[in-house]
């Protein structure tokens, strides 16, 4: 007897009737079938066209028997279940759950139109259930090769770019392992014996899936529309949460029309613990021959973003796997993977609380990690050059960064580098999804705030600039790409007399308070940035230059009113103890084959009531034009634009090539706005003792300013992990 479909229906044999039912709402099924008294006591064959069968009950309904069905078969290839029946000449009752109460979606809903006729989300749904269960019945294991790449960047700013070369294993007892044979950072194989040790926080795993036949009522389903995928006819399904508040995923599925398997997989994680703000991933699959003749759909890209709160500000991580040469339920499947244990490579597995490290013990043997690596220290040594240094500065240090202080995620980042020093201490849930951190940046040395006209520099007035800051404060996601943070900041400020200061009154020491607001969106690549701040100085008695002006500084300026426009002591304005600034990014980078990179950005950065101490100026870790760092170049207005191209020679060196342009306004000496263009080379190489040996030379190739032309910034440092 077999029943073929999955509406109130009926069918007979010879002596027997049999009638099915089955509820879209609970997905849950009912046979009911009696014979003619000639058949009674024998032998007889139920056939459900799902093998997605679980919990059959048979009632005898007047004998008053009931029980699980003995010898029930699960048929995969046939997508069918075999449940044997003893006949009765009374009605007896078959109850089975194809999946659990309220998986999908209860209305029975028209929603496509095809070559057969009508369709509903439930009957896609439940076709690639059956397409799933087939296939898993199916692949025992499989192995590939991978790469996996990560591009970490902090906000808006240019990304480092960490790869692992990969052999891939998977199979229904251990799931998936990932044996990680080469790492490249930022294109350039490590040759070390051992990797770098490099934290990776990751979302909390998903344990109810959406379309998976083994779960519960958690997603409902909504039809979309009709796409071609990569050469495929898809019906596209969307799902979401019937609930909020659990870590579950909301997004899209592209199911082909033909086979039913899944070709495109689109979704956002909802429900995430900090310091995971933000996981966003589409998956892309295709279909491979396995050797039994049949087509298997597997894992072949992945493309995701993942957002943590590090350090009180967004870590994004941009993330690319691609599988290849794939080998489907392979006889040399346990061989390959115990060569895999066998090596000193690292092995990564797959577990219900995320990835976790298989760790080779001084036996060889393998075992797993219980927490991944929470901690990281490296130390720095190098040099940084820039005009108006008169020597090269020295760059020694040591950062520690912790990001699980306590055993409660709080996070301690400490950079200790004597002339430098700075500490952050975050701790990413502090209420609920809103996240504290404390900063303090301690110098240990007093740079000179140097002045340059139009690139002629005015010792006369430069005055030695110290300053020690502490800083809070609060920032909460909002959505799944956007992040809002308050800041306060207390900063003291002292101003000293240079060995060339001299006719020049300088500012008084004084604390200042600042109240700031920042707006960041990162999603794909793109990263939009917004921030307002105000500024309040306690103490800020007159200060400027006394000298009377020059007669080229009058041919040049000439209503000049000392010898230094912008810092005249005539000029002294006290309303500017309080001062604005507001700064706008736009940033977009692109990820290319073999390690290249495309990088385009743009910022406008304006600010009111500001003074020379106070005015934006281009800066070597801040608004930079290459070239132009230290040069004195100060303005109140003006947009900066950067094109890069990264690329490598071989896996050895890397280079990243770089086009600044600045176009800003020094109100305090001119209406007009000046240009700059800059040009820069940067990469690193391996250096000796298993080191990192990074460089950065950056020169003024153009300016409305002659004297800037040819400047030239440089710093070289070599990372050292531990």
């Amino acid at each position: 007897m077999v029943l073929n479909r999955e509406a109130p229906d009926s069918g007979t044999t010879e002596g027997i009737a049999a009638y099915h039912f089955f509820d879209a709402r609970t997905y849950r099924g009912l046979v009911a079938f009696f014979s003619t008294p000639s058949l009674d006591g024998r032998n007889a064959t139920l056939t459900l066209d799902t093998a997605a069968v679980r919990g059959a009950m048979l009632y005898d309904i007047v004998g008053g028997a009931a029980g699980p069905p003995a010898g029930v078969e699960f048929d995969f290839r046939s997508n069918t279940t075999h449940v044997p029946v003893v006949l009765r000449s009374r009605p007896l009752v078959l109850l089975y759950g194809r999946v659990p109460v309220e998986g999908f979606e209860a209305e029975k809903e028209r929603v496509a139109v095809s070559d057969t006729g009508l369709i509903t989300v439930e009957e896609i749904i439940a076709s690639h259930q059956r397409f799933m269960t087939d296939q898993e019945f199916r692949l025992k294991s499989y192995r590939a090769t991978g790469r996996v790449v990560y591009h970490y960047k902090i906000g808006g700013s240019n990304s480092i770019d960490v790869a692992y070369d990969n052999a891939f294993f998977w199979d229904d007892a251990q799931g998936a392992e990932w044996q990680q044979t080469a790492m490249y950072i930022n294109g350039v194989r490590w040759k070390g014996t051992k990797f770098p040790d490099i934290p990776f926080i990751q979302p909390e795993k998903v344990v109810s899936l959406p379309l998976d036949i083994h779960l519960g009522a958690d997603y409902e389903y909504r039809y979309v529309d009709r796409e071609s995928v990569d050469g495929y006819d898809c019906y596209v399904v969307a799902f979401r949460p019937r609930e909020r508040g659990r870590s579950l995923y909301e997004g899209k599925i592209w199911i082909e029309t033909r086979t039913f398997a899944r070709v495109r997989l689109s979704v956002v994680q909802d429900g995430l613990e900090p310091p995971i703000t933000s996981n966003d991933e589409r998956d892309h699959y295709a279909p491979v021959a396995g050797p039994d003749g049949t087509t298997y759909w597997l894992l072949t890209r992945v493309e995701g973003q993942q957002i943590f709160t590090t350090g009180g500000r967004n870590l994004v991580v941009l993330r690319e796997i691609d599988l290849h040469d794939f080998q489907i339920n392979d006889p040399g499947f346990e061989d390959a993977r115990r060569q895999a244990y066998a090596s000193t490579a690292p092995i990564l597995r797959d577990t219900d609380q995320g990835m976790r490290y298989l760790k080779r013990g001084p036996d060889g043997e393998r075992s797993l990690e219980q927490e991944p690596t929470r901690k990281t220290l490296f130390a720095i040594g190098g040099i940084y050059s820039q005009p108006g240094l008169d020597y090269p500065l020295p760059l020694i240090g040591v950062d520690y960064f912790n990001y699980n202080v306590g055993g409660r995620n709080a996070q301690l980042n400490a950079f200790i580098g004597g002339a430098v020093n700075l500490v952050t201490f975050t701790d990413p849930k502090l209420f609920g999804r809103v996240d504290g951190s404390v900063e303090a940046l301690l110098l240990a040395f007093t740079p000179t705030d140097t002045v340059y006209l139009r690139g002629e520099k005015r010792p006369q007035s430069s005055v030695d600039v110290g300053f020690q800051r502490v800083s809070g404060w609060l920032g909460t996601p909002i959505g799944n790409f956007f992040r809002l943070r308050g800041e306060y900041g207390l900063e003291y400020a002292s101003h000293n007399r240079d060995q060339e200061t001299d006719t020049f009154v300088v500012p008084s020491d004084t604390p200042q308070q600042t109240l700031a607001l920042h707006g960041e969106f990162n999603r794909a690549g793109w990263s939009v940035t917004a921030s307002t701040g105000r500024t309040w100085r306690r103490t800020w008695e007159p200060w400027g230059d006394e000298s009377l002006p020059t007669a080229e500084t009058t041919a040049e300026f000439p209503v000049a009113a000392c010898d230094t426009p912008g810092s005249c002591l005539s000029e002294f304005d006290p309303s500017q103890d309080t001062f604005q600034t507001h700064e706008y990014s736009l940033a977009k980078q692109f990820f290319l084959p073999a390690f290249q990179k495309i990088r385009l950005e743009a910022s406008w950065l304006a600010g009111s009531n500001l003074d020379r101490f106070s005015e934006f100026s281009f800066d070597f870790f801040g608004d930079r034009v290459r070239g132009f760092s230290g040069t004195g170049v100060r303005f109140n207005r003006g947009g900066i634009a950067r094109l890069q191209y990264a690329f490598n020679i071989q896996d050895v060196v890397r280079f990243e090539a770089s086009l600044d342009h600045g176009y800003v306004r020094d109100g305090l000496t001119s209406e007009d706005f000046a240009r700059f263009t800059g040009f820069g080379v940067s990469g690193n190489v391996l250096g000796p003792w298993q080191t990192i040996l990074a460089f950065d030379v950056g020169v003024a190739v153009d300016s409305d300013y002659e004297a800037l032309q040819g400047s030239t910034e440089l710093q070289v440092v070599l990372f050292k992990f531990f």
